[in-house]
């Protein structure tokens, strides 16, 4: 504790003091982790000698096996090849004994078991050699040496069981041992991991008292000047170099503020006046054309709203559920898009998805009457367009152009980037107008209340485009009778909240 206190004394860089941080964290993820693997290591050199004892009693025991099987071959058969094999297995025994012997020597009991395996295999080596000697020379007795030999065989694989059980009981016991160790190391990392997250949690408790601290006076002194106490105290704090360099620029700047202030008081009186009336006089006319714009806008709603709800009606009528409710999800997306609407611009994949939608309850009214096509650029992701600028469009060449046919027509949309401008283009294959008609279109108002009117629609788009854009905005229709009608509408690109910056209402 007294180093710590000492520690939130000292006067270091953050760097520097972050620095030391990660290197306690490291030394001391160091040192539990070398301890750890330590012992891991000793557990698995006892383990492994374990197994290489009980490995070399096994190849033992299969080696005298072997033996034995070749010598009773020899003696059946008699024959050169099995002579062979039994004479170098006995080589192989006496290497494995002193395998067995190098790594199973590990207590008294395991030395008595080995001095008489040792014993046994001199005896059977002895014997075997004399009943092959006695085979050779066609002495009849050789058939006593067998059974002597075989009945020391007999005794070597008691013995190595014997060794084989004295080593599992000692490896039990190691187990037991090792266990126990293996418990308390647990214990101790675990300790050790505790000690370093209380001394890490102490270290940063310190750290962060002596950052804090001196960042919450300055908080207190920014907030009351933000009150207009300008001609409070400097900050006096003791921090991190970079701490107190920045106690010493706020004071220098409250100071220069101070100044400032009262150099500008007498002379800023008249401007704000000034700038009061003219704030006034631009909110007035914002508000204005706010209201003109919400008044348009919310004339689309009934246009098209009546015109799916007779749609949706007749296919409750004739079709089951499932389809009348994918309409009403289409009208309730519509609604859900014109009602909670706030701000006048939009994306255009926002816009396009709720073409989708109307075009998805006209096509179940139409049927094969009414082809729908749309071709989107995808660099326009993100682009912002006035709210229920499109859609309209569609309306309109739907209602108005292919309606009327019986034999129906297509709708394309399109939509592209031209010139660092959004264009966009509807074109239906319907009646088209005649000059006349399209003139009255042309010249329509949008304020008009007669929600059969064929160019509320798009004179309320015209006029809403003009609204937010003024003349940067291009608006025009092309059609002749029988032919079909082409509108086209061009604004500036705008993207995300610049958008909405330079051009909401």
């Amino acid at each position: 504790m007294a180093f710590l206190k000492r520690f939130g004394r000292m006067r270091l860089p953050l760097k520097t003091t972050q620095l030391l941080l990660f290197m306690a964290v490291i030394l001391g993820a160091g040192v539990l982790n070398i301890f750890t693997l330590y012992h891991t290591q000793r557990y698995m050199n006892s383990f492994d000698r374990s197994l290489v004892g009980y490995h070399s009693i096994q190849r033992f025991h299969r080696e005298l096996e072997n033996s034995t099987g070749n010598l009773r071959a020899y003696v059946r058969q008699r024959e050169d090849e099995h002579r062979q094999a039994f004479r170098l297995s006995l080589v192989e025994l006496r290497r494995q004994y002193e395998d067995v012997r190098r790594n199973n020597l590990t207590s008294v009991k395991a030395s008595f078991e080995l001095r008489a395996l040792r014993n046994g295999l001199r005896a059977y080596t002895e014997a075997g050699e004399q009943a092959v000697e006695q085979v050779s020379a066609n002495d009849p007795d050789h058939y006593r040496t067998l059974l002597r030999a075989e009945r020391i065989s007999e005794y070597l694989f008691i013995y190595t069981q014997r060794l084989m059980h004295v080593r599992l009981s000692e490896g039990l016991e190691t187990h037991a041992v090792l266990r126990g160790h293996a418990r308390l190391m647990g214990f101790g990392a675990l300790s050790g991991i505790l000690l370093m997250g209380v001394l890490l949690l102490l270290f940063l408790l310190v750290f962060t008292r002596r950052i804090t601290q001196p960042i919450r006076k300055l908080a207190t002194a920014a907030h009351r000047m933000a009150h207009g106490e300008l001609d409070q105290g400097d900050v006096v704090v003791s921090s991190v170099e970079e701490i107190d360099m920045l106690a010493e620029a706020f004071n220098r700047m409250r100071r220069n503020i101070t100044s400032l202030v009262n150099d500008l008081k007498d002379k800023s009186a008249l401007e704000r006046k000034l700038h009061r009336e003219e704030l006034k006089n631009v909110q007035m006319e914002r508000s204005l054309e706010h209201a003109r714009f919400q008044q348009l806008q919310a004339q689309i709603n009934p246009h098209f709203l009546f015109n799916s709800l007779n749609t949706i009606s007749r296919a409750a009528m004739f079709e089951r559920a499932e389809e009348s409710a994918r309409l009403i999800q289409s009208l309730a997306k519509l609604l859900r898009h014109s009602l909670g609407t706030r701000s006048s611009l939009s994306s255009i994949e926002r816009e396009l998805q709720i073409v989708r939608e109307y075009v998805h309850i006209q096509k179940h009214r139409f049927r094969e009457r009414l082809r729908f096509e749309l071709q989107c650029d995808a660099d326009l992701s993100g682009v912002q367009v006035p709210c229920f600028s499109i859609q309209p469009l569609v309306e309109n060449a739907v209602q108005h152009g292919i309606e009327p046919l019986e034999s129906g027509g297509e709708v394309r949309l399109s939509v592209c980037k031209h010139n660092g401008n959004v264009r966009v283009a509807v074109v239906d294959t319907g009646v088209g107008m005649p000059a006349e008609r399209l003139q009255e279109v042309l010249n329509a108002d949008a304020s008009s209340r007669d929600p059969s009117s064929a160019s509320i629609g798009l004179a309320n788009v015209r006029e809403r485009l003009y609204l937010v854009y003024h003349e940067a905005a291009r608006f025009e229709i092309h059609s002749r009778e029988g032919e079909g009608t082409t509108v086209e509408i061009e604004v500036p690109a705008q993207r995300g909240t610049a958008a909405a910056e330079d051009y909401d209402l």
